[in-house]
């Protein structure tokens, strides 16, 4: 018997043609097209609960304590962590900064060290 792919049960030779959309996905720019989606499940709901579960047990308090942990690592010399607290936290742009008025003290310092 000769070796072919149908002896070596390797499945057929040939695969299915794939359908193609009746509209251009992407535009000659490499863009989606108007009303296409590079996710078009949108967000499944799986992914939507656990967001839900999330900011359902989000706890002010333990928010705080969670940057203060962030900043305290960033003192010590995680950066990382001071990476996080600089971009996320402090945003460098001046029309986004936040209030600092109830900011723990030792915040206020390190950025007052940063920034002068």
């Amino acid at each position: 018997m000769a070796d072919t792919p149908e002896s070596k049960n390797e499945g057929p030779a040939s695969t299915p043609p794939q359908e193609t959309p009746s509209e251009p996905i992407r535009d000659a720019a490499g863009r989606w097209a108007p009303g296409m989606s590079g996710n078009p499940k949108g967000n499944l709901p799986r992914l939507r609960a656990c967001r839900e579960a999330i900011e359902a047990a989000r706890d002010p308090v333990k928010v705080k304590r969670m940057l203060r942990a962030l900043f305290r690592r960033g003192l010590k010399g995680d950066n990382i962590a001071s990476k996080l607290w600089l971009e996320h936290i402090v945003p460098l742009d001046d029309k986004a900064l936040p209030d600092l008025s109830d900011a723990p003290p030792e915040v206020l310092d390190y950025l007052e060290k940063v920034l002068n």
